[in-house]
């Protein structure tokens, strides 16, 4: 009878770890749905924008903390964002100022492509 007692304990025990378990992995996966990785990240001063239009910047190039110099296509929803829009001639108040800034680039095999620029809050560093 005791020999039946501790199998049941143990069946009951293993079957709540198995929950647990599985439990832990869909909170992890939804988990994972939600938080989206950041695009890596560049600060430094514009050296150039180029532009068809005064909104839509093409490229632009910028040299990072390090002197090294960067050149990124740049993404129509740059100028689309709704936290901190860019516009080209925006762009160019900043890069005639002198004033630094982050590009947010994701990395394709055409070269980096910025999908959002933004005021660099951090130069103060």
């Amino acid at each position: 009878m005791l020999v039946h007692r501790h199998l049941r304990f143990r069946g009951a025990l293993l079957a709540l770890l198995g929950l647990g378990v599985a439990l832990g992995v869909v909170l992890l996966g939804g988990l994972s749905l939600w938080i989206q990785p950041r695009p890596p990240r560049v600060r430094g001063v514009l050296l150039n924008v180029e532009a068809t239009s005064i909104v839509h910047a093409e490229r632009i190039t910028l040299r990072d903390d390090r002197g090294a110099t960067w050149m990124f296509r740049v993404s129509p929803e740059v100028a689309s964002d709704p936290h901190e829009p860019q516009s080209a001639s925006h762009l160019r108040q900043h890069m005639l100022a002198g004033e630094w800034m982050q590009v947010h680039y994701r990395p394709t095999p055409d070269g980096p492509l910025a999908v959002r620029i933004s005021d660099d809050d951090t130069s103060a560093d």
